[in-house]
C-alpha cells in the first residue's frame, strides 16, 4: 500500500497524537514550573563553619573579628557556602611554614578582599577578589596568614601594604 494512502487513512489518529503530544508538553513544563516556585533551591547558611575559634585581628588601625581557619579541612572550607559576612568580621588562615598558598572561589557567594601576611605586616593586598572564578589566587610572595574580609574592606580602612598586623 503506498504511503500515501496510510497517512491519508490514518490522519485523524496521527492529529489526535499529536495534539496528545503536545498536550503532555506543555502539562509537563507547567508542571516544572510550579515545582521549581514551591521548592525552592537550598539556601546557603550564615555560618558553614561553626565551632571555629575567633580571635581580634589588627590590621593598621583596623580590627577585625577573624575565625581561626587552623586545619586543612577548615580552610578546605574557608568561606564557602556563606551568604553574609558580618561587617568587621573575616577569617584567618595561618600558613605554617609560610608559602605562597592558592586561594579558589568555590561555593562563595559574598565578594571579598584578601589582606597576606607575613611576619607581622602586611605584604599584599587583592581588592574585590572575583567570587565567581574558579581559578585560585596566588601572593606574589610567602606568607604566613591570609585574611579574608567583605570586599571594601580594605579601602573603608585605608589598609596599605607595609602596615602592622597583630595575628
Amino acid at each position: 500500500m503506498p504511503p500515501e494512502k496510510i497517512f491519508s487513512k490514518d490522519r485523524a489518529a496521527v492529529i489526535r497524537m499529536a495534539i496528545f503530544a503536545f498536550g503532555t508538553i506543555v502539562i509537563l513544563a507547567a508542571a516544572s514550573f510550579v515545582i521549581m516556585r514551591i521548592v525552592p533551591p537550598p539556601t546557603p547558611p550564615a555560618v558553614a563553619n561553626p565551632g571555629l575559634a575567633t580571635e581580634t585581628i589588627t590590621v593598621g588601625t583596623a580590627k577585625i573579628n577573624a575565625e581561626v581557619a587552623a586545619t586543612p579541612a577548615a580552610q578546605r572550607q574557608g568561606l564557602s557556602d556563606r551568604t553574609v559576612l558580618a561587617s568587621g568580621s573575616g577569617m584567618i588562615f595561618p600558613i605554617s611554614p609560610a608559602a605562597q598558598p592558592g586561594f579558589w572561589m568555590n561555593k562563595m557567594h559574598i565578594p571579598l578582599d584578601f589582606i597576606y601576611l607575613n611576619g607581622g605586616a602586611v605584604v599584599e593586598l587583592k581588592e574585590h577578589v572575583p567570587y565567581t572564578d574558579l581559578i585560585p589566587f596566588f601572593p606574589n610572595e610567602p606568607v604566613d596568614a591570609v585574611l579574608e574580609v567583605n570586599a571594601g574592606f580594605i579601602s573603608a580602612n585605608n589598609i596599605s601594604v607595609g602596615e602592622a598586623a597583630a595575628y
